[in-house]
């Protein structure tokens, strides 16, 4: 049983010895974290055992933002899965330790070889492709519709697949119950070239049941152990309307960010479909535990997946006095609602489920990790949640702005996904092609109150933020009028400010 991360030094001691042990493996069979999502401003080293944003080798923060800063918003991620199998409960957990080992699963002791490592390609790497082809695509590698190319997404992709098959890795102190049988294949992927491009990685887990046994009462989890920038003044809030757990600073002065501390979300983009629907299940479950109260048990964790404390109690929100699955779901921006009351390292974890996968069922799961990033901890939590809401709107698929059409628009367009906004507005910009265009805001007197932005048009659609500011500050609470305009055309949104 692994040890119990008690307080952070213990926890940092345990992961350095496991990165020893790991290093006493033969290199075939070591869980491969020398790749990273780098596409854009995240840095998220991935593996081929269910972690995410974390460095286990050395022991390290492994989700980088910005990309080059030495700045980090995640310790460690990973995907947990939970199920009963003919009423036992059982759990696979990716946390500081791996109950998933690399390569399809073709049985309890399948053989390691060298392939079951971590695959990277890009539209324009050859040499990646070729590989990707050759040893990634038999194992279950996306590919073209004609199976002669990588199935590329985004800017850049990374590919792997991992199992939960062996006994002997289940020994996490949050784990140790017999395996699920399931494999797993991840793509993770990311865009660049805008300002929710930039701020949003892309994970895809499809899980398929391999083994013989029926997954009853099933839940897919996505576990984070956050330490946005300095660990000890996290604040956990969710936001079960966009799908999203999320992580922000208790104060303006991190110790690693100053006075602009980001906000970090993750988005459950699509969750598992049971079998006698059609929709996908949302976020059914937010939680979160102290750092140092680290599950000890398989039941414990079990809990936690569910929404209950790892006593087994359940959450009351004290403002409702009802039981929830959600954690401090208030308005941290308005500092209204049921607020996170710790200030201290933090996990948090969300949950889809619960659904069943008998032998040879399968599901796809899609994960965004966003961050927002403002002048102040609060704006970062504003700009965060308009990345989340713009992010459902497009879909999930390709999160990003729509391709641009085939020929340049004439028209002028402006496009906002809300009219009444606690934070930062995005808009969708569209100009015609070299016309100079600027977007402004006026109050309901008439008067120009701020110039957003400015350029020429090439007929497609951009993205801009305002970010609630005047003239002389932050907007005060009431009605706007934001207008794009050239010379020829104009284009007018009107929204709602409801706090300064």
């Amino acid at each position: 049983m692994s040890i119990p991360f008690k307080n952070r030094l213990a926890r940092v001691a345990s992961v350095a010895l496991g990165a020893l042990a790991l290093a006493s493996v033969p290199a075939r069979a070591t869980p491969d974290f020398t790749h990273v999502l780098d596409a854009n401003l995240l840095g998220l080293r991935v593996s081929n055992v269910g972690s995410f944003g974390f460095d286990a080798p050395i022991g390290q923060s492994g989700l980088e933002f910005p990309r080059g800063s030495g700045k980090s918003a995640l310790f460690a991620g990973g995907l947990w899965l939970g199920a009963k199998v003919a009423g036992e409960t059982r759990v696979t957990l990716a946390e500081y330790s791996f109950e998933f080992g690399p390569g399809p699963l073709l049985g309890p002791f399948a053989p390691d070889r060298p392939e079951y490592h971590v695959y990277v390609v890009s539209a324009a790497d050859t040499a990646g492709s070729a590989e990707w082809m050759a040893n990634a695509a038999p194992l279950g590698a996306p590919t073209t519709e004609d199976g002669l190319a990588p199935g590329v997404i985004g800017d850049k992709t990374l590919w792997c697949v991992y199992n939960d098959a062996r006994a002997s890795l289940h020994t996490n102190g949050g784990g140790g119950s017999p395996p699920l049988g399931v494999e797993v294949r991840q793509t993770a992927w990311a865009y660049h070239g805008s300002a929710l491009r930039d701020h949003t990685a892309f994970l895809r887990f499809e899980i398929f049941n391999k083994g013989a046994n029926t997954l009853d009462s099933a839940y897919v989890t996505l576990w984070a152990d956050p330490d946005l920038g300095s660990a000890g003044d996290d604040n956990i809030a969710s936001d079960p309307v966009l799908d999203m757990g999320y992580v922000y600073n208790n104060d303006d002065d991190d110790g690693v960010y100053g006075a602009a501390p980001p906000a970090l979300g993750f988005v459950l983009m699509k969750g598992p479909t049971p079998t006698s629907s059609v929709s996908p299940l949302h976020v059914s479950v937010a939680n979160m535990y102290i750092g140092g109260t680290d599950p000890d048990t398989t039941e414990q964790s079990w809990r936690l997946i569910k929404g209950l404390k790892q006593d087994g109690s359940p959450w009351i929100n004290p403002l409702t006095s009802q039981t929830t699955p959600f954690v401090f779901t208030g308005d941290p921006v308005a500092g209204t609602g049921w607020l996170d009351p710790f200030v201290t390292d933090k996990r948090f974890l969300i949950s889809a489920g619960p659904f069943t996968m008998a032998p040879g069922d399968s599901q796809d799961i899609e994960l965004a990790i966003v961050i927002g990033q403002g002048a102040d901890r609060l704006e970062s939590v504003s700009i965060l949640h308009n990345y989340a809401a713009k992010l459902l709107e497009l879909g999930g698929v390709d999160p990003p702005d729509p391709p641009p059409p085939p020929v340049p628009s004439n028209e002028l367009s402006l496009s906002a996904p809300i009219g009444v906004t606690l934070g930062p507005l995005l808009f969708g910009v569209t100009a015609p092609s070299g016309e100079a265009w600027g977007l402004d805001v006026y109050d309901v007197a008439g008067r120009h109150v701020d110039r957003v932005a400015n350029g020429t048009g090439d007929g497609f659609q951009g993205y801009e933020i305002w970010n609630l500011t005047t003239k002389t500050g932050k907007a005060r609470p009431g009605v706007y009028y934001v207008t794009l305009h050239t010379d020829t055309q104009r284009a007018t949104k009107r929204v709602i400010v409801l706090h300064p």
